[in-house]
């Protein structure tokens, strides 16, 4: 009995092994004619998703995006590779919402995270690239969609938010950007701080 029982287990093995094994063969072939190797084509990624829409060119927001990425490793050449463009492309699709100058941005997040590009927790009150107070702006999170502090370490929210800030300040400067500089940084008597995000503006421009 146990013999026959065994030799009823092994053809039954050997009959499921038989007709499921090639559909699992199948299916492996079938999902990889089908699913494409994605390539590491970051600016494809990232443009398609956060910029497409506020330009109407590809190739405008591109060469924009190229440009302002070259300004960072030009500050700054040890960036990340993901880094760098998602900063490129959060400034680029700001600057444009914002009517903002590009280079005016990434010298303010140079000066604000010393130029390592890193969204940082500066003494419990800056958050983020652009160093955001949650305390000075409640009401702006609700207007942004903010809902909690810790969303400030997200790139293009973090950068959303100073884009905001910065141009209620150069709106109240009526365009100059030394006095929005100041506003910017919450203070009449920190003139070294806009000094210091000009002086890195003009040498962007200068490039």
């Amino acid at each position: 009995m146990r013999s026959l029982y065994k030799a009823a287990t092994l053809a039954a093995l050997i009959f499921i092994t038989s007709t499921i094994t090639p559909t699992i063969c199948n299916a492996k072939v079938t999902c990889k004619s089908k699913i494409k190797v994605p390539t590491i084509d970051v600016t494809k990624d990232l443009a398609q998703k956060d910029v497409r829409h506020t330009y109407t060119h590809q190739k405008e927001y591109r060469k924009k995006v190229a440009a302002i990425r070259k300004a960072l490793l030009h500050l700054n050449p040890h960036i990340p590779t993901i880094t760098s463009y998602k900063i490129s492309f959060a400034i680029c699709k700001y600057s444009k919402i914002y009517s903002i100058d590009p280079l005016l941005i990434a010298s303010v997040i140079a000066i604000e995270t010393g130029k390592t590009f890193i969204p940082t927790l500066n003494r419990g009150f800056g958050w983020g690239l652009m160093q955001i107070v949650p305390r000075w702006h409640k009401k702006r999170f609700t207007k942004l969609g903010i809902r909690r502090k810790i969303e400030l370490y997200h790139v293009f929210k973090n950068i959303k938010v100073g884009c905001d800030i910065l141009k209620e300040c150069l709106k109240l400067s009526k365009g100059n950007k030394e006095r929005a500089l100041i506003y910017y940084n919450g203070s009449n008597l920190k003139h070294s701080y806009s000094k210091a995000v000009m002086s890195c503006y003009y040498r962007l421009k200068s490039k």
